[in-house]
């Protein structure tokens, strides 16, 4: 496991594409599908703040370079850039096995639960994660961000946890 999950850090995420299940666990920034979205509601706080153009610039970037948190990927919506995302995550997919043996020997156990289910075939993005981190309301234009329990949709031999 390239990283251990860490509540609102490194999360567990649930991953349906191209009608296969694989879970992942990744830092949780890269679960805001829509960065464009994500880039102006950042920029808003900002003037809503009272801070300047300037300080938003030097704090948080350009947009070219916000994107390049996620390997240039703005939108990961199209096949080819959920093609390109999904390689880019491969090193962190973790088999449903060494989950459950993490899961028995962590300190905390609540660390082990998945906070997201993304359905690229459906265009569905589940959260379950409490705030601040409102993943479902980053998705792109044409999917679905629900905050919601969805164990129930696991498939059963991918599930780790009781």
């Amino acid at each position: 496991m390239e990283l251990l999950p860490e509540y609102c850090e490194n999360i567990i995420v649930g991953v349906m594409y191209k009608n296969k299940f694989s879970w992942y666990v990744t830092k949780i920034y890269l679960w805001y599908l829509d960065y464009k979205i994500r880039y102006e509601g950042i920029k808003q706080r900002y003037i809503d703040m009272g801070r300047s153009q300037k300080r938003f610039e030097y704090e948080v970037g350009s947009y070219e370079r916000f994107c390049g948190d996620r390997w240039g990927i703005a939108i990961v919506d199209s096949n080819e850039d959920i093609d390109k995302f999904i390689g880019k995550i491969e090193k962190y997919k973790v088999p449903c096995e060494e989950l459950k043996e993490y899961r028995l020997i962590a300190d905390d156990e609540d660390d082990f639960y998945p906070v997201l289910l993304v359905d690229f075939d459906k265009k569905i993005l589940y959260n379950y994660i409490q705030e601040p981190y409102f993943l479902h309301e980053y998705v792109p234009k044409g999917w679905q961000g629900k905050y919601e329990k969805f164990y129930h949709l696991i498939p059963q031999n991918q599930l780790f946890f009781s």
